[in-house]
């Protein structure tokens, strides 16, 4: 019984700290912040009073189980998930490594109090977590966003070398033998992986501070093209206004003179210029609508044709800075793989706002296939790091309007199409 209780104890302490360290990095799915703690705690438990497996399959097994009650309760792909799991793995099994260690050299016999080092690897674990939450609570950010992948070896090569150091130390009795000088070596390879672990994390969110910065740079500069093009199509209007007089002085004159025929003329001129200047979408919405006529006389002007589908979006709840991110980059990249073609220069763009739900798609031809990963496009240009920034400003919009996206290239045509809930 006392064992029972020993273990539920040290993995309340776990599930504990397992809840923080992923809640830090991982978005809750609904209302379930404290239910994770139950699960890791009745997971650890379980792995508690189960016969344990070979040294190699331990790590194996909580893997296993971690990743399974993330994925019950936070948001995350499975790689991903696996790969936090394997860094949680390593920073316990360096942890439980410096507390038995720790235990083995004390003045009395360890046994005194059972399972002391399980106690303090608790302790020191859930401390560390603590440190974490606090210190790098922004860190969730750059999880989801920079490569945490390029660092996947890191914890697999910390787990097999605690591995192989715990089967060494133990099965040759080299404690007994070197006793503190082999401990102050542990504690300097436990401090050492902990502070990779800490840059690591580090390198990551400085990754992704520069780039949020590079695409609110972007969001800032489709906001000054809008109003540049607003104050554009205001100076524009008042010109014509301004004219319309003398237009009407002069067309008089004409029919007085007789001259009936140039007077036609005349008219059917102005009506070519205005025409061409006003202003071919309504949708009810003051920004879709300048976004939308500014890029399809924009297109126009590189000979490529926009058919546009659209209804009353009087009734968007989205933010302006949202559509101006969503449809000027949409809209952009179209046309720039339309330039690049000799025929078939056509993009098809459609929005929809029914029952509570925006629908956005557009379509155009491509020169070569887009190689995709998920939603990500690789590009053969010389500036990566420049390349999929609009990309991600328009998966960002749509992560914030709690919509879903899909992307696809078939037959020769690139595809996008998004679904964006609307709230009431």
């Amino acid at each position: 019984m006392e064992t029972i209780a020993r273990s539920l104890a040290g993995s309340l302490f776990t599930g504990i700290g397992c809840s923080i360290f992923f809640g830090t990095l991982l978005p809750h799915r609904g209302r379930m912040e404290h239910l994770p703690s139950l699960a890791f705690t009745a997971g650890f438990f379980m792995i508690a009073v189960m016969e344990a497996p070979g040294h190699l399959l331990q790590p194996v097994r909580v893997v296993v189980l971690l990743s399974i009650i993330i994925q019950i309760f936070y948001r995350a792909k499975i790689g991903k998930t696996i790969l936090l799991t394997m860094f949680w793995c390593a920073l316990y099994w360096v942890v439980n490594l410096l507390a038995v260690s720790v235990v083995y050299v004390l003045p009395w016999p360890y046994d005194r109090i059972p399972g002391l080092s399980d106690w303090l690897c608790d302790i020191l674990l859930l401390c560390l977590t603590l440190v974490f939450h606090y210190r790098c609570r922004d860190w969730s950010d750059s999880f989801g966003r920079t490569g945490w992948s390029r660092f996947g070896w890191l914890p697999v090569l910390s787990i097999l070398t605690t591995t192989l150091l715990s089967v060494y130390i133990w099965y040759t009795d080299s404690m007994r033998a070197y006793g503190g000088g082999l401990l102050v070596v542990i504690v300097g390879y436990c401090v050492i992986n902990v502070l990779v672990f800490y840059f690591i994390g580090d390198i990551l969110e400085k990754e992704a501070q520069v780039q949020r910065a590079r695409l609110m740079q972007e969001k800032l500069e489709n906001q000054m093209e809008l109003y540049r093009n607003t104050q554009e199509s205001e100076t524009r209007y008042r010109r014509y206004l301004h004219d319309y007089k003398n237009q009407l002085g002069c067309i008089h004159g004409m029919l007085e003179a007789g001259e009936v025929k140039e007077a036609l003329a005349y008219i059917e001129g102005l009506n070519c210029g205005i025409r061409k200047g006003e202003d071919c979408v309504d949708t009810n919405h003051l920004v879709i609508n300048t976004v939308l006529n500014q890029k399809y006389q924009y297109a126009r002007e590189k000979g490529i044709t926009m058919v546009m589908s659209v209804n009353d979006l009087s009734d968007l709840s989205m933010s302006k800075e949202d559509i101006v991110t969503l449809l000027v980059n949409l809209l952009d990249n179209a046309i720039e793989a339309c330039e690049k073609l000799e025929d078939r220069r056509i993009i098809q763009f459609k929005m929809m706002l029914e029952e509570g739900e925006l629908t956005v798609s557009v379509r155009n031809p491509v020169k070569e296939p887009v190689v995709m990963k998920g939603k990500r496009i690789y590009t053969t240009k010389d500036k990566k790091d420049e390349h999929g920034i609009g990309l991600l400003n328009i998966n960002s919009v749509i992560e914030k309007n709690h919509g879903t996206s899909v992307l696809r290239c078939e037959d020769g045509w690139f595809c996008f199409s998004a679904v964006l809930h609307q709230e009431g």
